[in-house]
């Protein structure tokens, strides 16, 4: 984290809790859970960090020998497999309210697909903090956000803006959901477009569901960690990105060296476009012209037929 800080990069965006698993199906103790995200608090400091449910699959949790999910990507995993293992969902509730006694943490939901589900998990987060509060046990304040992926968050993204603190946009799984798109499938890699119009419209009406509440909105995953996508993501209207560690130098530099004002404008004229070629090719065009310094030809979007 050091290394992130020599960034200037300001807090954790998302900490991928499910990466404490060491083998398959077995989860952390409550106490081992607790010290883990101490750490990753105090690491982050007075910026805070945020860590999300842990993102797992029914696939990744059964026995080898068991029959697997057909299609475990539209399964019992995130949000779901965390509700449906109520003692699993109670021990990270627990561990991560008794880390955040001495720390600034917050909680993030993931896959959040209907309202119900986000208060089921406040339910169960008041009830064992409430737990905790009868046995003595310290614990602090947790902000709880939604991870917004799939397209029915998405359209109901002003409501739900109602029911949390804060919004985690997660790029990778939004195009995979809103476009069909398996992304570990290179069968059907060339359909699977970061700047479809249909992903750029969907994150512009969670941001701008975001600015209506007054709540804030970190942009997560391949798309905030590119250059050229950080350009659009920050002229519809993005302004906390999270990304690995080693992206933090590329995307700070360039997001210093382009004009804010023509980011906008241009991602206006990407909202306009009706194929993912068409925006790719203005943005190749129009980055490339604006910032020439920033955006080398070998950086902007290859060229495709047009179809």
């Amino acid at each position: 984290y050091q290394g992130v800080r020599n960034y200037a990069a300001r807090g954790i965006g998302l900490f991928r809790s499910e990466f404490l698993l060491t083998q398959r199906g077995r989860i952390p103790s409550e106490d081992e859970q607790c010290a883990a995200y101490r750490e990753v608090g105090e690491l982050a400091g007075t910026d805070g960090a945020a860590i999300r449910l842990f993102d797992l699959g029914a696939d990744k949790m059964r026995p080898e020998q068991e029959e697997l999910e057909r299609n475990p990507a539209l399964g019992l995993r995130a949000i779901r497999y965390c509700l449906e293992n109520d003692g699993m969902l109670r021990t990270q509730v627990r561990a991560v309210l008794r880390a955040a006694a001495a720390t600034n943490l917050s909680l993030v939901l993931p896959m959040i697909s209907d309202i119900t589900d986000v208060r089921r998990t406040r339910r169960i987060i008041d009830e064992e903090r409430e737990d905790l509060n009868r046995r003595g046990c310290a614990n602090g304040t947790l902000k709880i956000g939604a991870m917004i992926e799939v397209p029915s968050a998405v359209l109901i993204a002003d409501k739900l803006a109602r029911e949390v603190d804060f919004f985690s946009l997660g790029t990778n799984d939004l195009v995979q959901y809103t476009l069909a798109v398996d992304r570990g499938n290179d069968e059907v890699a060339a359909w699977f477009r970061s700047l479809h119009p249909a992903v750029l419209r969907s994150v512009k009406l969670t941001l701008d569901a975001a600015r209506e509440a007054s709540i804030p909105a970190v942009v997560c995953g391949e798309m905030a960690a590119t250059p050229v996508y950080a350009v659009v993501l920050i002229g519809l209207g993005a302004r906390d990105l999270s990304m690995t560690a080693s992206s933090i130098p590329r995307v700070r530099r360039a997001m210093a060296g382009i004009n804010t004002t023509r980011a906008r404008a241009i991602a206006e004229e990407c909202l306009g476009c009706a194929t993912a070629d068409d925006v790719e090719e203005l943005v190749r065009a129009q980055l490339g012209e604006e910032w020439p310094n920033l955006f080398p030809p070998e950086t902007l979007p290859a060229p495709k037929g047009k179809g």
